[in-house]
């Protein structure tokens, strides 16, 4: 088998006064009866030296800040329960996976604008920039175009709770990868949000990133709550709760009946594992970091000087 080294190179884009409808970059949209597979012959994967440590492990008070993750530069990132499977998208569209902080970056086929992952690592939902959306059974599955059109997803920990908004604002649920859609009534128009993994907690931000609201499952109501966040992202049971705002702050609070703190390092996306120990980031130069939970400790940047081997 022939190897080819060469520098990898992915935008590296910054969205000025928030976040365009469209991104730049290569796109490639996936036909209604197309499904999209990737051996392990056919994956980039990325060399990391920085990974420290293995998921799971309790890390050391000199490991409580911000760890490189090594390589990609991603836009958005999703992360499963214990913090051994992430997974993101970059602004070409690509998707990426790596198997937590001891992995090593790999596309994986598909062309997503934003994706979820659940909690047990075997449901993925994706939207592209067309807003079409699909399902993936797990890292070895196949993208399955479902029907809907939408702008932005979250999935639950075992997957039977979907939910969506589309470019209207309107938000969405359906039971799973075989369910059907449900629209779910709002009095405002949503953005985006993010469902806990055991389901009982619902998260939206607003189209102008100025409102918020939560609800308590599908029965539940919509209720106002304070905050200005950009995205969102909440552990298993609700207890751990972050988010950006549209100036890149962290903000972190401890349940919904919590107050926010906000922390002075700028992230542009952030991820809580579902047993809120692991905390994964974008930075404002599309760069990954991780770090163990909520703690003051300052952030490290990574070195982006990575190739790319394909085989």
């Amino acid at each position: 088998m022939m190897y080819y080294t060469f520098p990898l190179l992915i935008a590296n884009l910054f969205l000025a006064g928030g976040e365009s409808v469209t991104r730049d970059g290569l796109r490639k949209g996936i036909s209604d009866n197309e499904t999209m597979d990737m051996g392990e012959d056919e994956n980039a994967v990325m060399r990391d030296a920085n990974d420290v440590g293995a998921v799971g492990e309790r890390a050391s008070e000199k490991q409580l800040s911000w760890q490189p993750a090594g390589g990609a530069n991603l836009f958005d990132i999703s992360v499963d329960y214990r913090g051994n499977n992430i997974w993101g998208t970059d602004y070409d569209d690509k998707v990426w996976y790596r198997a937590g902080r001891n992995g090593t970056w790999r596309e994986m086929g598909g062309n997503c604008a934003q994706i979820s992952v659940s909690g047990d690592n075997n449901h993925l939902w994706c939207v592209d920039d067309k807003e079409q959306i699909y399902f993936r059974h797990g890292k070895h599955g196949r993208w399955e175009r479902k029907d809907g059109s939408f702008t932005h997803v979250s999935v639950n920990h075992n997957g039977d709770a979907v939910w969506a908004v589309n470019s209207r604002g309107e938000v969405w649920f359906r039971e799973g990868r075989y369910g059907s859609w449900s629209k779910i009534s709002t009095n405002f128009i949503a953005k985006r949000l993010d469902v806990s993994g055991d389901g009982t907690l619902i998260i939206a931000v607003d189209s102008d990133y100025k409102n918020m609201y939560y609800r308590r499952g599908v029965p539940g109501n919509w209720i106002s709550m304070d905050g200005s966040l950009y995205q969102i992202s909440i552990d298993d049971e609700g207890g751990n709760i972050w988010g950006t705002s549209r100036n890149h702050e962290i903000n972190y609070r401890n349940g919904i009946k919590k107050n926010w703190v906000v922390e002075s390092d700028k992230r542009e996306w952030v991820a809580v594992s579902g047993d809120g120990k692991w905390v994964w980031s974008v930075d404002t130069n599309d760069e990954v970091s991780y770090r163990s939970g909520y703690s003051n400790d300052e952030w490290k940047h990574l070195s982006v000087n990575e190739t790319a081997t394909i085989g």
